[in-house]
């Protein structure tokens, strides 16, 4: 199995979030330069194109802004 973990993605499920609090600690994720989806594609393109021989479990992906 793998598993990609991504960081702040530009996404419109943002706008969604009610709760006052989760959306100022969303929004300031959003004030760095974030992923794009196709990022994340990228690194699931990766992961499907390794030969069987090769095991992939975890990626992480996050802007490099984002604190660790």
């Amino acid at each position: 199995m793998t598993m990609v973990e991504p960081g702040a993605v530009e996404t419109e499920l943002t706008s969604h979030i009610t709760d006052e609090e989760a959306q100022e600690g969303i929004s300031a994720l959003y004030e760095l330069d974030i992923l794009q989806p196709e990022d994340i594609a990228a690194a699931i393109a990766y992961c499907v194109v390794q030969p069987e021989r090769v095991s992939v479990n975890e990626i992480l992906i996050r802007p490099t802004q984002q604190a660790n």
